[in-house]
């Protein structure tokens, strides 16, 4: 779960409910997988409006299965633990994976049946998603 947002945390609905709109206004059994992001330099509210995103009650119904926050930063060191931490905080174990696309497919696999919001803060490259 995402930390809350700052004290000072001014609302700003017209930010906050067109995201929230996008990721339960679908169908959720015909949704099988939604990509959003937020772009712009650092220090300008992104991980913000997203922890504000995550901790409204509509979104935390919608994705009953819980909602997971992941920080990469500029070079994260083991992408295969960051993936074994997701498994480990959703299913209780840690198999221990040796590469990255292993850990990646197991995820992927046991994703399946279930309604989980991932928001993976802080990337630099697109090739760390």
């Amino acid at each position: 779960m995402p930390e809350n947002p700052p004290v000072d945390f001014v609302e700003r609905p017209s930010l906050i409910e067109p995201v929230i709109a996008a990721l339960i206004g679908r169908d959720p059994l015909l949704t099988v997988g939604l990509a959003a992001g937020f772009r712009g330099a650092g220090g300008y509210g992104k991980s913000t409006l997203a922890r504000a995103v995550c901790l409204d009650p509509r979104v935390q119904q919608a994705f009953r299965d819980g909602i997971l926050w992941v920080t990469l930063g500029e070079s994260p060191e083991n992408l295969t633990a960051s993936l074994e931490d997701l498994i480990q905080m959703l299913f209780g174990e840690r198999p221990g994976y040796s590469n990255l696309d292993s850990a990646a497919a197991a995820l992927a696999a046991r994703l399946d049946p279930l309604r989980v919001l991932i928001v993976i803060d802080d990337v630099w490259s697109s090739i760390h998603l």
